[in-house]
Parts: structure tokens; C-alpha cells; sequence
């Protein structure tokens, strides 16, 4: 599961990656977009099984405070992005992205503020998620692509290490939203997913912070 983190050297490379996302961070809201966004996705956050489970887990509500847009394919259409955001510590808890073209729809979510999980968006179109055992023996990947401001295909990284041998079986799968996934060779994943996967993999990772975040009022 090592493999599924970011490493310090990758952390320190996303301040490279600024420029890229304020080339495509944008405050306004394009007209192709679908109509009150910013409700419709809190209300898919909040309606979101993940969310509903960690709070009745913990006995706290994980609410959206700041949101910014960010065009992930580069098309012209910004997506959503909502966060929970703890300013006294600087520290992104719960992030969502949201498509919001026609009508709006959850692409991916995840917790940034946990050793296990993770949220991150490439410069290639694709948005990242990560989930781990505490163990980290066992791991899911799975890559959002995006296309025409649609989520176009779901790919997923699959690992489980063994203890004994730390040997690491992996299972590469693909689907989209309205099919099941099916399983495809390591290769195709790398080449369907191309710059967002790989050692170097964190050069064109964005850094989320860099985008042009508003507090929700």
C-alpha cells in the first residue's frame, strides 16, 4: 500500500503543479452549466452514504464550508468542487468534485485529512481517489476520467499484500457510471490513464489548494 501514498518528494513537487491549476480555476459559473450548483451539490453531499455512515460513526456532521470551480478536461465547463475546509489548522477534511453540466452530479469524494484516503484531480482529466486498510495491506485506487464535462469511465487499482511473503497481488478493472466493471490488463489501465499513473505520477498532480476557493454563505 505504500505505493498508494503520496511520498514527501511527490507532496513537495505539487507547488509545481500552481500554474496549472490557475490556468484553469475559474469564480464564475459558465452558462452551460446546470442551475444552482452549489445547492444541488450540497445536497448530494449530504445525501452521500459515505458522508451518512462517518457521521453517524462519529457523532459529528461533515458539512461543505468553501467551493471553487475548476475545469478538470480543460472543455470549457468548470466543475464544482466542495470542501470542508479547517482554516485554524489549514487542513482539507471531506472534498467532493461535482460535474455541472445539464444537471449536477457527483464524480468522486474522499478525505484528505486521513492517513487512508485521498482526493486528488491530474492535469490530464482524471480525479483521484484512495482508500487503504489501517494495516495498509490492502488498497483501492480508483480514476474518475472526465470528458466533455461528463464522467466518462471509471478505472480501478486494486492491491492486497501478502503479510507473510509481502508479496502484492493487483486486479485492474474498468467501468462507467451505468455499467459494471469488467477487468482489463495492467497495460491498458496505463495507457488509458497515461500521465496520471506511474513513478512520476505526482508531476501532474494539481495542487488543490491553488485553486480559487470561496467560503459558502
Amino acid at each position: 500500500m505504500k505505493a498508494q501514498f503520496l511520498t514527501i518528494v511527490a507532496l513537495a513537487a505539487l507547488t509545481a503543479c500552481s500554474s496549472n491549476a490557475n490556468k484553469n480555476a475559474s469564480t464564475t459559473q459558465p452558462e452551460a452549466e446546470a442551475a444552482n450548483p452549489v445547492e444541488n451539490a450540497i445536497k448530494l453531499w449530504s445525501e452521500n452514504e459515505s458522508i451518512k455512515s462517518f457521521q453517524e460513526a462519529m457523532d459529528t456532521t461533515y458539512a461543505p464550508n468553501q467551493m471553487a470551480y475548476y475545469d478538470i478536461d480543460g472543455d470549457g465547463t468548470a466543475e464544482l468542487f466542495l470542501r470542508e475546509y479547517v482554516k485554524e489548522h489549514e487542513m482539507t477534511g471531506f472534498i467532493a468534485a461535482y460535474s455541472v453540466k445539464n444537471e449536477v452530479k457527483e464524480i468522486a469524494l474522499s478525505n484528505n485529512s486521513w492517513q487512508t484516503t485521498w482526493l486528488c484531480v491530474y492535469n490530464n482529466g482524471v480525479v483521484r481517489t484512495d482508500e487503504g486498510s489501517e494495516g495498509g495491506m490492502d488498497g483501492t485506487t480508483t480514476y474518475f476520467k472526465l470528458k466533455n464535462s461528463e464522467l466518462g469511465k471509471i478505472y480501478i487499482h486494486y492491491t492486497a499484500e501478502d503479510e507473510e511473503t509481502g508479496d502484492v497481488d493487483e486486479n485492474f478493472q474498468v467501468a462507467t457510471p451505468n455499467t459494471n466493471a469488467g477487468g482489463i490488463t495492467k497495460d491498458e489501465f496505463n495507457t488509458a490513464l497515461g500521465a496520471c499513473v506511474g513513478e512520476n505520477a505526482y508531476e501532474n498532480e494539481l495542487n488543490i489548494n491553488d485553486f480559487k476557493w470561496e467560503d459558502i454563505k
